[in-house]
């Protein structure tokens, strides 16, 4: 039985260091590359006036949002979901 908690206490140091080692590799990577592009969904990046419907439908519905509606009811959408992300 003692064979068992030794090898439990063992395993569970390794899992430790393996999950310390995760977190430093990932602080470092976010230090050495800040200029990481986070728009990895492609979403536009102009005004939302200026999109299509068809680009404004895709945003919305990436993020699970309705997508029928008119041109100016899906703009206000989209609109009311940026504000609101901010």
């Amino acid at each position: 039985m003692e064979e068992l908690y030794r090898y439990i206490d063992a395993v569970s140091q390794n899992a430790f260091l393996a999950f310390s080692a995760m977190v430093v590799a990932v602080s470092a990577w976010s230090i050495m590359k800040p200029d990481v592009d986070l728009n990895v969904l492609g979403d536009p990046t102009s005004d939302p006036e200026e999109w299509t419907v068809g680009e404004m439908e895709v945003w919305l519905e990436r993020r699970g949002l309705e997508t029928s509606g008119t041109r100016e009811e899906v703009l206000e959408r989209v609109r009311m979901c940026m504000r609101a992300r901010k």
